[in-house]
């Protein structure tokens, strides 16, 4: 895949993140002025948790939406503004997702939970568990604050600020069903096909980009943007799942026994437990979810699901997937076709990622 369609778009993640470093320095003036140490503490740990190196593919991806329909030729301050409130969403849903998978780590350093663990000793995990949910709230909130302050059209304001608030809505929907399903329980392809959709398709792609097209007044009457962000979410989660397994911990900051320890109901998961002997589905029940899972257990979930063609399966979804996606995008008159190629190359690029 050539990456010159989509450098542009990512051309935003930088103007983005010094957008977020304004807004959070600025955030000071906004609160009281007799804050306790430990809501000094939140403040700063956000702060530097949205710093910490990343795509900012969803940011990019609305900022980008926004300035391409609107015809500006550079970053504008209003894309810039959107594109830090879709990161901020980002970063909010992120801390979230590390309680519920107790991760200790988020882009190579410790999750939020783990930090205020260690700055406060004498904390209970469930007390760290709740200042890290709370800190993640202080990013939904601001985000909705600077959402506020975008200089556009009321009625696109308030547009934007429902469809952003449904889809963030719905992904909390896709995250309670990843909850749910568990190795121990019946879980068919039609839930993970809708877990696909609503935790990863919704806030990755069509979020963004309705988002970027309501800011700027235009409507998509037709539902091209889910039609070509359903299965470009799909393309994109199956490919997570598949580093979160396979992928080198050092590139994806996160260690690969998460998942594991987790029991995580991955595409991967249900075709091994469909396709597999009684012995290699007793081995999976055994590991999946247990915290006490080892190097070894990952090398030997590895090896069964290889074995048994998960992993080839997984590829399959993957390029289907991909296809449905580019078709989408290519067939839609609601955009252009240079558009469409950074649609095309985006999609590509989100199951040849290495982190």
């Amino acid at each position: 895949m050539s990456d010159t369609k989509l450098a542009a778009m990512k051309g935003y993640g930088e103007p983005i993140t010094k957008m977020l470093e304004k807004i959070l320095s600025d955030l000071v003036d906004e609160f009281p002025e007799n804050l306790s140490p430990q809501s000094h503490w939140a403040l700063q740990e956000l702060t530097d948790y949205v710093r910490r190196p990343g795509k900012r593919l969803r940011g990019s991806l609305a900022a980008y939406t926004y300035d391409y329909l609107k015809g500006n030729s550079a970053p504008s301050k209003q894309a810039l503004q959107l594109g830090a409130v879709l990161e901020l969403l980002q970063n909010y849903l992120l801390i979230i997702d590390d309680v519920m998978d107790q991760s200790p780590l988020r882009r190579g350093q410790p999750t939020v939970h783990v930090l205020y663990k260690s700055a406060y000793p004498d904390a209970t995990l469930h007390e760290a568990d709740m200042v890290a949910i709370n800190v993640g709230l202080l990013a939904q909130h601001i985000a909705g604050m600077v959402l506020t302050e975008i200089e556009e059209k009321a009625d696109n304001i308030q547009t934007v600020n429902r469809i952003i608030h449904r889809n963030i809505a719905t992904t909390g929907l896709g995250q309670i069903d990843d909850l749910y399903e568990q190795i121990a329980r019946k879980v068919s392809t039609t839930d993970i096909e809708r877990k696909h959709l609503l935790k990863s398709a919704y806030y990755t792609f069509i979020n963004p980009l309705q988002a970027g097209f309501a800011l700027a007044g235009v409507s998509d009457s037709k539902n091209d943007i889910i039609k070509y962000g359903g299965p470009a979410g799909t393309a994109f989660q199956v490919h997570d799942d598949y580093l979160g397994v396979f992928g080198d911990d050092t590139e994806t900051g996160k260690a690969n026994l998460d998942d594991i320890r987790e029991g995580k109901y991955t595409f991967m998961v249900q075709y091994t437990l469909s396709h597999a002997e009684t012995e290699d589905v007793a081995k999976l029940t055994r590991i999946l979810g247990n915290e006490r899972a080892t190097a070894a257990d990952l090398l030997l979930i590895r090896d069964i699901f290889t074995k048994i063609g998960a992993v080839e399966a997984n590829r399959r979804l993957e390029k289907e997937s991909v296809a449905a996606a580019v078709v989408a995008a290519e067939s839609s008159d609601l955009w252009s076709k240079d558009f469409a190629g950074m649609l095309v190359d985006l999609v590509a690029y989100s199951v040849e990622r290495i982190k």
